[in-house]
């Protein structure tokens, strides 16, 4: 005869507790594996867009090498992971740092400028460091406008005077044009929002025509028109 137990039949306290760790170690590992999984899905995605825009930075350097194009254009590009958009803009004919901290004041007006002096302070600062650097130029203010449009206005390379005042368009086909020496800043992003932004130097060589200056990676998402109402404001020549 077996002799009654009280507990027959059911799980003892302990071992309840050592079924909910177990539980709570699986769903804490399996969670890991989850974040694991979307981390490295990210990772592929950012890889597979910096490999596919800079294949698209080259190809907007070639259309420019065809075109007559002397100031900043914009144009959408095909690629095999859908269109890309293109924005190419000539960096010497942009207000120099200095240039644009002297004249501050009109300049934040037109790029809505959160603060005018705060904006020309950190012009001048910049204007003060050799060489000076791209990403400063956005940060200067915290303007989304500014944000978005100062460096289609201002450049460390930029030996201009006074705003740029031509609308930007479409490249125009023309004879070959090797733009050597030649500084532009290309922008290019793609339909998931990926953007490469980048200054490159114009070689001279049909096999390397650009060398790259200057590199931003980012998902800003699409320029479009946004700052092109600027150059429509902006004074002429």
């Amino acid at each position: 005869m077996v002799p009654e137990d009280g507990e027959a039949g059911f799980a003892t306290p302990a071992a309840a507790a050592i079924s909910l760790a177990l539980a709570l170690t699986v769903a804490g590992v399996m969670t890991l594996a989850v974040s694991a999984l979307h981390a490295s899905r990210q990772d592929l995605e950012r890889t597979q867009a910096e490999y596919g825009l800079a294949g698209a930075r080259l190809q907007a350097a070639q259309t420019l090498l065809q075109s007559s194009n002397l100031g900043r254009t914009r144009w959408t590009l095909a690629s095999d992971d859908g269109p890309v958009e293109a924005v190419a803009e000539p960096e010497s004919s942009k207000l120099s740092i200095k240039a644009a901290a002297d004249d501050a004041s009109s300049l934040g007006q037109l790029l809505s400028a959160t603060s005018q002096g705060g904006a020309g302070s950190a012009l001048r600062n910049l204007a003060g460091e050799p060489g000076g650097d791209v990403d400063e130029i956005a940060e200067a203010d915290p303007s989304l406008i500014w944000r978005l449009c100062a460096r289609s206005f201002v450049s460390p390379y930029g030996v201009g005077q006074v705003l740029p005042s031509e609308a930007p368009g479409p490249p125009k086909p023309g004879p070959i044009n090797w733009r050597l020496g030649q500084l532009w800043r290309l922008r290019l992003t793609d339909a998931h929002g990926w953007s490469d932004d980048s200054v490159v130097r114009f070689t001279g060589s049909a096999s390397h025509p650009i060398a790259v200056a200057a590199r931003r990676f980012t998902h800003s998402g699409l320029l479009g028109k946004r700052c092109d109402f600027v150059a429509q404001d902006a004074p002429a020549a």
